[in-house]
């Protein structure tokens, strides 16, 4: 049930990351993985610290998907935490001092990272705000920015208890006020674009997320008879409809009176914090933790310098102590290759490609290495076929990877797979993840490489309105114009 809760809108509530430091600070010797859902997680943390904390991160995940419920599936998005010390955190991770906590989302899948020698409950509110973000850029409706800021705010403040999720309270570090700052007009405030001037302010900037936070408020849990026009609202603009055209249509009151409603709940200072009770609970206490070994553990920290894009001299350095250790252990030879053929340093794998290629190994993330350092390495076909052959078994199982399906996609496009098979294995990739435009831009190519025009017309109408990139939708545009899809469709 909603409850409500008084809150100072004027005060900002400001914490500091306090870090406290390790007594003794451990090698890489105390990693464990546990693995629930589409959620991996590596810790240097005991059993049951690291338990509540990936049943919270679980139950934030499934919390933010049940609010997005639609039409389309959300994305089917692994998410990898990394639970690490303090002095892996600062030593290769950390942009500034001090840091706490990092998301870093790529196509495919999400990387959380936590000092695990930090208060979770402080870190996790940036944790859940970037998490919160992604969820809503890979969402099939595309939403306006105040509305992914305002909702990313709102959902920063998440609180787990017992079975109870709470939803909706004042973000810390967020200011919501109606003195001290110039006040955004609504009007303006829906307006904002990419690159705005007013982000370049950071004034204007934190009046607008805090206006954005409550703007969100209101729609979503503060006015019920709001909530029916604020989609009609979103939809008409997700098909493309002008802004002020949309809201005529969907609103009975024009944007001077929503922002009087906006003043008034500031105001009143109260606000709606939703409730959500699960029956089933979030059960972490079966699964297993399996400790791994430092070799394990130091290729795994490599892998996570490298998906986070660390500086190329950090990722070497963590490459190479993990090599040292085993230099013929299949599976750090497997991303030491990678990792240097997009540094385009030599690589030597040809035993190793040829070994995955005839089924020498069911570890799908060192397949997807070495096709990735064959196909950096070399695009001939030669080189497509065995990233396939590799690949294969990956894709032929239950659910693979969207990693592993996009370099299958591009290895297939190299050596003129059979596009009719392209299309089955894209087709179901894109509704797992219906916002990937690098699977939408193959998914057209193959339409259009067996006759069918207007599909690919429709892959590429689907990139402009999906993808958050100018270029990539003036491309797209181009295409959907290109004579050559103006053809009656020839299916062969």
């Amino acid at each position: 049930m909603p409850g409500s809760r008084r809150i100072q809108f004027a005060l900002a509530l400001l914490v500091a990351l306090a870090v406290v430091p390790d007594a003794a600070l451990a090698e890489r010797t105390n990693w464990r993985v546990m693995r629930i859902g589409t959620f991996r997680v590596y810790s240097t943390l005991g059993d049951s610290r690291t338990r509540t904390i990936a049943r919270e991160l679980q139950a934030f995940s499934q919390t933010v998907g049940k609010m997005l419920e639609a039409d389309d599936r959300l994305p089917d998005i692994p998410t990898r935490v990394y639970l690490i010390s303090h002095a892996d955190m600062q030593d290769y991770l950390a942009d500034l001092p001090n840091t706490a906590g990092k998301f870093h989302h790529a196509p495919g899948e999400n990387v959380v990272v936590v000092d695990a020698s930090a208060d979770f409950g402080l870190v996790k509110r940036v944790i859940f705000g970037e998490f919160t973000s992604s969820i809503l850029r890979e969402h099939s409706v595309t939403l306006p920015i105040w509305y992914v800021i305002g909702y990313t705010e709102l959902f920063s403040s998440f609180r787990l208890q017992g079975n109870d999720v709470f939803v909706g309270d004042l973000p810390a570090k967020l200011e919501v006020s109606r003195v001290g700052r110039p006040w955004i007009p609504v009007e303006r405030i829906l307006a904002v674009k990419l690159n705005d001037p007013l982000f370049k302010v950071s004034e204007s900037l934190m009046q607008f997320r805090g206006e954005s936070w409550a703007l969100v408020h209101l729609l979503l849990f503060d006015t019920p008879d709001l909530l029916s026009p604020t989609s009609a609202y979103l939809s008409s603009m997700n098909l493309s409809t002008p802004e002020p055209e949309a809201f005529a249509s969907a609103f009975s009151f024009d944007k001077a009176a929503l922002d009087e409603k906006l003043r008034a709940l500031i105001r009143r200072e109260v606000i709606h914090i939703r409730k959500f009770t699960y029956n089933s609970p979030f059960a972490f206490d079966s699964v297993a933790i399996q400790p791994l070994s430092a070799l394990e553990a130091d290729t795994e920290f490599a892998r996570l310098t490298y998906l986070t894009g660390r500086p190329q001299k950090i990722i070497d350095k963590v490459v190479a102590v993990a090599v040292a250790q085993s230099p013929q252990n299949p599976d750090i030879r497997a991303l030491a290759a990678r990792v240097g053929a997009h540094a385009k340093a030599p690589i030597d794998i040809a035993d190793l490609a040829t070994k995955f290629a005839d089924g020498g190994t069911s570890d799908e993330q060192a397949r997807v290495d070495v096709a990735d350092a064959l196909l950096t390495r070399d695009t001939s076909a030669p080189s497509a076929m065995q990233a396939l052959a590799i690949l294969d078994g990956v894709i032929r199982g239950d659910s693979p990877s969207i990693e592993a399906v996009r370099y299958w996609a591009y290895a297939g496009r190299l050596a003129k797979l059979d596009p009719r098979r392209r299309l089955e294995v894209l087709e179901a990739a894109s509704a797992r993840t219906p916002h990937d435009t690098f699977i939408l831009t193959h998914l057209a190519v193959a339409s259009e490489e067996l006759g069918r025009y207007q599909a690919a017309r429709g892959y590429y109408l689907r990139i402009m309105q999906v993808s958050l990139i100018p270029t990539e939708r003036l491309w797209a545009q181009k295409q959907t114009d290109s004579e050559r899809l103006q053809l009656p469709d020839s299916v062969r």
